[in-house]
Order: structure tokens, then C-alpha cells, then sequence
């Protein structure tokens, strides 16, 4: 059985240092942000992304979580058609304080970093005060987000990740609730609820599948030599969109 159409993921470029605070969050918010960032890679509109505010270019949008108490932010601009760019990630302080990133960049440097994406599209386009901004150096393409954050099992959280995003698409097209999701699915309305959501640590790949297989939908495993031009052998998940028939 051959793959057919498979979606496009459009690479991701961050601002260096992203990455440290990326490793330091809890791993449910560093998949969570995954997901996302992946649906935005796809060219998905990204559930629960807005506008980040603050004065920040209304191209840049905001992912907002919750875990244990603490809320942490990630702001990425997706205006442009062949790159995300991933801007900030940070622990939003308390209500009486600034919602300024803690320790990791600042309001300013998120508004470089943003001119920097545009200018890197167009470098034609103004600063808002003519001048030249402070230069805002992006890292390389990458195609994994928690490859590219140096995060364990990066290969892994991406396959499920896919598989999660594969399930949020036939739910959304359904247009089922989550009480009837969960019912197809077997679980509790709260595991739908952190599955949609994207925290996946105690979803195994297996039992993604199963879900997969209750939505209709096949899951199917090729495996295969590495090829010549990848450095490491790995787990890959492809949404297509049909299969083909086996020759």
C-alpha cells in the first residue's frame, strides 16, 4: 500500500535562546506548544492562537497554557507562506506584573525579532520609526520543533504529535463534541480534552492508533533502511490525505 498526497510541513526558525526556555518548561507544555506549532507548520488554523497584543504586530499570535498553576506563553508569526517563526517562549508573571517574558527575552526583543521575520521576507519593509532595528539572527530550518529544541525522544513526540493532530482533524470535521468523541473513543471526556489539546506523555503511539482505527481512519507502518542522506535512522508519521493501492 503506497501514500498518496501527503501534507506539506513548512519548516520553523526560532530566535536562538528559545530553545533553552523551551527545554526548562514542563514536558505537557512543551507538547502542547509542539502540536500547535505543528498545525501552523501545516498551514492549519491553530486552535486557541490570537493576536499577542501589547503592541506587538498583530502578525505575531500568542499559545497560551496552563500547568500546575503557572501559565507560559509562546508567540510565533506564521503571516508568511514558506516559514513559522517561533518568537518567544515564557512564564507569564504574576497578574500585577508586566506580561514580559521571565528570563528569557523581552517585549522590545520580540518586536525586533518580528521586524527581523519580516525583513528577512522583505527587506524592503520599514521599521515603525525608519531606523534600522537591532539585527535578529534566526536559527536554520527545521522540520521537527522538538528536534530543533534539543528535547529527549524528539523523534517520538513528533510521531504522536502527528497522530494527535490526525485525530483532532476528523473530530473538528465531524463535528463531534467531546462527550461523543470520548464515547467512540473509549476514554473520559477529560483524556479528549488533553488528546485535542496536545498533551500526549501518557497517550502511547499503540494507543493512538487505536484511536485512529476508531475514527475510520488506517495507520499504516512501513519500515525500511535509513536512507543515505539522514544521519540517524527514526520514526515518522505522514498524514495523507488517501492510499493508493498496494502494486
Amino acid at each position: 500500500m503506497g501514500e498518496e498526497c501527503a501534507r506539506y510541513r513548512r519548516p520553523l526558525k526560532f530566535v536562538p535562546g528559545v530553545e533553552k526556555v523551551v527545554r526548562a518548561l514542563p514536558a505537557d507544555v512543551q507538547d502542547v506548544f509542539g502540536k500547535a506549532l505543528m498545525a501552523a507548520q501545516y498551514g492549519d488554523q491553530v486552535s486557541g492562537a490570537r493576536p499577542f497584543g501589547e503592541g506587538v504586530p498583530r502578525d505575531v499570535l500568542k499559545l497560551v497554557e496552563d500547568d500546575d498553576g503557572e501559565t507560559y506563553r509562546a508567540a510565533f508569526v506564521v503571516a508568511f507562506a514558506g516559514v513559522v517563526y517561533l518568537l518567544d517562549v515564557f512564564q507569564k508573571k504574576s497578574k500585577s506584573g508586566s506580561d514580559y517574558p521571565n528570563g528569557a527575552m523581552t517585549m522590545p526583543t520580540t518586536r525586533k525579532a518580528t521586524t527581523g521575520a519580516i525583513r528577512e521576507k522583505n527587506s524592503a519593509v520599514p521599521t515603525a520609526h525608519g531606523g534600522e532595528p537591532e539585527a535578529i539572527t534566526f536559527s536554520p530550518m527545521h522540520d521537527n520543533f522538538f528536534e530543533a529544541m534539543g528535547l529527549p525522544d524528539a523523534a517520538e513526540r513528533l510521531a504522536k504529535a502527528e497522530m494527535a493532530l490526525a485525530i483532532s482533524h476528523v473530530v473538528k470535521a465531524k463535528e463531534w463534541n467531546q462527550k461523543h468523541t470520548a464515547e467512540v473513543l473509549g476514554v473520559a471526556a477529560s483524556d479528549v480534552s488533553d488528546l485535542l489539546r496536545g498533551k500526549l506523555a501518557r497517550f502511547s503511539q499503540e494507543r493512538l492508533g487505536r484511536f485512529l482505527n476508531a475514527l475510520d481512519m488506517d495507520v499504516v507502518i512501513q519500515i525500511g533502511p535509513r536512507p543515505t542522506w539522514k544521519s540517524h535512522a527514526s520514526i515518522t508519521v505522514k498524514h495523507v490525505a488517501q492510499f493508493s493501492r498496494a502494486s
